[in-house]
């Protein structure tokens, strides 16, 4: 058969377009692998290592043997049908394995325009920040060493009286313990530090790292600044927000707050939303009680007690001088009521007498009732509680229930 080995010359060469040649002798009808020669280029694409064979592959080898196959022997039909199973079954392989990649193609391309256009609508969104009083997590401070220079640390304490904080350089060590106390209405705490460790020694300019004890397991311990933002400047890892005098990333955000027209800060609403409120109790703070005398009055007092078991309270008149105090024990949920006789302790007339709390910043006077109204003046959105016009910073409690005042 010495058409054997020009069909696989044929076969191995005209595919590929190779340069080379392939042959072999045949003996009794078989060929001698030991008389194999190859000639040409080895380097080619068909001497490149593959991992398998592929479909045009198997194809070639099921052409060629049915080619090459004995008439008198033929294939048998059960082999035959079970290879073209094999090639149907390759085929079906091989165009999953290219639909596979097609898909993760498309997803890819699908993720980065998702992601983009995240990035689009973040930078889109903190562009809207500039002018609003925020608060933003802190958990470093600079000292440059200036004689004088005390910077400033406010320490957010949630629902705890007070705690430690620790200054430290740059290895972990701590250089400055300070104790958080006295806590404000926000339940937060203002600090200064005069630039000095535990010794009093002054340390060098640097960076120092702050650290609240039990920040790891309470979330509401924190460091934190508060101001408004000036401008937004864009990086490579996302915006960063301009705020005293630092830029400081988008996510570090804990609080936002609008920025009155009056210079106060506060929340706002719309006008629309306002509306809403109407029908609602809302509690909200008083900064002081007074009463003109009249014997045939009562003052109604609540107090939240910040936390406190109890709480003291002092009368005083118009010149400053306590003429009454008062103790005042917890009841259900954190407050204390009471109610006091608007009497004359110093014959002041006319002039009223004013109750202040004594010895607990975190307690305060408060109001409830139901929004009745709404009032817009100056372009400021107040709530009408009990013929009174709230601000809406003052508000510290809303619900839907019926409160009897």
């Amino acid at each position: 058969m010495p058409g054997i080995t020009d069909s696989l010359n044929n076969l191995l060469s005209n595919p590929m377009d190779d340069k080379y040649s392939a042959s072999a002798l045949v003996n009794d009808g078989i060929l001698d692998p030991n008389s194999t020669l190859i000639q040409g280029d080895q380097k080619s694409k068909l001497f490149s290592p593959k991992e398998g064979l592929g479909k045009m592959d198997f194809l070639k080898l099921l052409t060629t043997q049915l080619q090459y196959q004995d008439p008198m022997e033929p294939m048998d039909n059960t082999e035959f049908v079970a290879q073209l199973a094999q090639f149907s079954a390759l085929e079906g392989t091989s165009n999953v394995e290219e639909a596979i990649g097609n898909l993760d193609t498309s997803f890819k391309e699908s993720l980065d325009i998702q992601s983009f256009s995240a990035l689009s609508m973040t930078n889109a969104s903190a562009v809207s920040l500039i002018g609003k009083r925020v608060r933003i997590g802190e958990s470093a401070v600079k000292y440059t060493g200036i004689p004088g220079e005390e910077p400033a640390i406010r320490v957010h304490l949630g629902n705890t009286d007070s705690a430690n904080l620790r200054i430290m350089d740059e290895d972990g060590n701590v250089i400055r313990t300070m104790v958080a106390t006295g806590k404000d209405k926000q339940n937060s705490v203002s600090l200064t530090w005069d630039g000095k460790n535990d010794l009093l020694e002054p340390v060098k300019p640097g960076t120092y790292y702050l650290f609240v004890e039990g920040e790891d397991k309470d979330p509401s311990l924190y460091c934190f600044i508060e101001d408004v933002i000036e401008g937004v400047r864009y990086s490579a890892d996302g915006p960063l927000v301009k705020i005293s005098g630092k830029e400081l990333p988008l996510g570090n955000i804990l609080d936002i707050s609008m920025v009155q027209q009056n210079g106060s800060s506060g929340p706002s609403i719309s006008t629309e939303n306002a509306i809403v409120l109407i029908g609602k109790t809302v509690r909200y703070t008083l900064p002081e009680l007074s009463y003109t005398a009249n014997p045939n009055q009562k003052l109604n007092i609540n107090v939240d007690l910040g936390g406190a078991d109890k709480v003291m309270l002092e009368v005083r008149d118009y010149r400053g001088k306590v003429v009454k105090t008062l103790t005042l024990d917890e009841q259900a949920g954190g407050v204390a009521h009471t109610e006091l006789d608007c009497l004359d302790y110093s014959h002041s007339e006319d002039k009223p007498y004013t109750i202040h709390i004594v010895g607990n910043a975190s307690a305060y006077f408060y109001g409830e009732g139901k929004v009745d109204g709404i009032n817009t003046a100056n372009g400021l959105v107040k709530l009408r509680v009990n013929g009174r016009l709230v601000n809406l910073s003052e508000i510290v409690d809303i619900s839907s229930k019926t409160t009897k005042v």
